[in-house]
């Protein structure tokens, strides 16, 4: 009973004048862990307590593979401030560890006016050596399952032909890399039309470079209906979902040698047009002239709100405008200009969408085109002659004035002369008389 006594009264003093110990504590973070060669590093450390902090003392330094330092000296009269944090950057400058540290630090806060020492925090950043990439984009393979490919594969060789029957319209095609850290597109099933098909397989090396390889596969067509176009051979196209329908144009059919193909027509303009391929693969529209059995390019030009199909009709050249050729998108057309400098030219076309023929203006810099008017340029050069005429007649007048006037001075000069003389003559003849 008596030991319990002493245990209460012990319990009792101790809960009445424990005094109460501030905690606190320093702690380092970094934003990387690891960081290549070059690379930068921010580390921080930061002091806290459960009690407003009076003053820091202590250093954050980093050595090794990068060095630092920055002082974490510091003073707050504010009583409000329960942690501060200290960085310092560091640039990783050899292949190894930065090992940073904040050391000696000690603070002071309101609970308490003596130093209390928190010791030393470090922490460590590997810094490793430049990743390099790798540049290598070439295949190892390359394969159209159930046909060989022409030449046979070589990682250096980029183009490729395949023939396959009329009726394929479907293969596959599988490719290997060099390289693990490349990438390939362009594999897998691809569809096919009649004729020249061209698939591309690009390889993407880890580095961003890339190479491009070619398959070019030819769809044989049965009975290929074959016309020649300024000696070249082209093959008429026999399925319509294979032509470009211009807005102007509806669709038809139209016979070439005793075949009967799609066709587009434009009854405004009275055209029919077929499409031809070239030995590339290439499908243009052209005019077909069923009565001369001939050909030629169509080729739309479209200015904002026209859309003209130049002619090379023979046409009267206004005076003054010299041949010479323009380039509109990728095709080259006979022009007509003023003079060299001028950013004008003019030539001939139809419109497409009314069938109207007609000499055009089109301004190189804008790109716009309008009608050549011959009313503006007759009044242009009736203007200029009216005012050739004008400058003639006002220094037609200024000449007949200018005479006039010299006359009326030659005639006053003669007067003055005359007078003159009668005046001697009278004085002599007063003189003589006195005499």
């Amino acid at each position: 009973m008596k030991n319990l006594k002493y245990t209460f009264i012990a319990l009792t003093l101790f809960l009445v004048f424990t005094i109460k110990v501030d905690a606190a504590s320093v702690g380092l973070k970094r934003n990387y862990s690891s960081i290549t060669k070059g690379g930068y590093v921010t580390v921080s450390a930061t002091v806290s307590s459960d009690s407003p902090i009076v003053s820091i003392e202590g250093t954050l330094s980093c050595t090794g593979a990068g060095s630092g330092t920055v002082s974490m000296n510091f003073d707050d009269m504010s009583n409000s401030l329960y942690s501060k944090t200290f960085s310092v950057t560091v640039k990783g400058n050899s292949i190894g560890n930065i090992t940073c540290t904040a050391s000696g630090v000690r603070i002071t806060s309101m609970s308490s006016a003596d130093w209390q020492y928190l010791g030393n925090q470090s922490t460590t950043i590997k810094v490793t050596a430049p990743k390099t990439y790798s540049s290598n984009n070439n295949l190892s393979g390359l394969t159209v399952d159930g046909y060989e490919l022409s030449p046979v594969f070589n990682k250096n060789t980029l183009e490729y032909n395949l023939e396959v029957p009329n009726e394929i319209r479907l293969v596959n095609v599988n490719a290997t890399k060099e390289d693990n850290t490349a990438t390939i597109s362009g594999i897998g099933e691809k569809g096919l039309i009649e004729g020249p098909n061209r698939i591309e397989i690009i390889v993407t090396a880890e580095n961003g470079t890339t190479k491009t390889y070619v398959i070019n596969i030819i769809v044989k067509e049965l009975d290929p209906i074959i016309v020649k176009v300024d000696n070249k051979e082209y093959t008429v196209i026999r399925k319509k979902e294979q032509l470009t329908i211009p807005t102007t144009f509806t669709e038809t059919t139209t016979k070439i040698d005793e075949f009967e193909v799609p066709a587009l027509e434009n009854k405004k303009l009275n055209y029919t047009l077929v499409g031809l391929k070239d030995e590339k693969g290439n499908i243009n529209l052209y005019i077909y002239d069923i009565k001369k059995n001939t050909y030629t390019l169509y080729k739309e030009h479209i200015f904002k709100s026209l859309t003209i199909y130049v002619l090379d009709d023979s046409f009267q050249i206004p005076k003054g405008y010299t041949k010479t050729n323009l380039k509109l998108e990728d095709e080259n057309i006979i022009a007509y200009k003023s003079n060299s400098s001028s950013k004008y030219y003019l030539f001939y076309g139809v419109n497409v969408e009314t069938g109207k023929k007609n000499l055009y203006v089109y301004d190189s810099e804008e790109n716009t085109i309008q009608r050549y008017n011959d009313e503006e340029t007759n009044n242009s050069k009736n203007n200029d002659v009216l005012y050739q005429y004008t400058i003639i007649s006002l220094g037609l007048v200024l000449i007949i004035t200018y005479l006039m006037l010299l006359i009326v001075l030659i005639n006053n000069s003669k007067k003055k002369k005359k007078n003159k003389a009668k005046k001697k003559k009278i004085i002599k003849e007063e003189i003589n008389d006195e005499d």
